[in-house]
């Protein structure tokens, strides 16, 4: 059972990593960008989309919001493949592994294969904390 973790620790920190690495790659959001990217869909038809634009070029616009994330995803990655401090990253990557769950749920529901695998990295995070459980337990006690 400890080979199964460590694997599946493996595949998610690399998708986190690669997730982190990518938030710094890419460009800066410019306000006129947006708004023309926005002005492409009506309303009525595409609220989703539009809420997707929205919500990450309001996160990169705040200049730290998204490198934040970037930085947390690369941190948590980095400390599950250290077996030491697994538990730890496996635990504070929950919350940001949740999001980006509710993300493609709320905002991306059509994309079913990208929910899926985010569903999925959510699911190999939750099996890391759940055979730690009394490792928790004693973290927390």
């Amino acid at each position: 059972m400890n080979k199964v973790i460590s694997i599946l620790s493996i595949i998610l920190a690399i998708f986190m990593i690669e997730g982190g690495i990518d938030k710094f790659s890419g460009s800066k959001v410019d306000t006129e960008i947006t708004i023309s990217k926005i002005n492409k869909y009506s309303l009525e038809q595409n609220e989703g989309i539009i809420q997707k634009i929205l919500f990450i070029s309001g996160m990169k616009q705040t200049g730290y919001l998204w490198e934040l994330i970037g930085f947390s995803e690369i941190l948590f990655g980095l400390m599950i493949i250290i077996k030491r401090t697994r538990i730890l990253g496996a635990i504070l990557l929950l919350p940001v592994t949740l999001n980006i769950l509710l993300f493609h749920a709320f905002l991306e529901p059509d994309e079913t294969l990208s929910l899926f695998h985010v569903a999925l990295l959510f699911l190999i995070n939750s099996i890391i904390i759940i055979s730690n459980r009394n490792k928790v337990k004693t973290l927390f006690s």
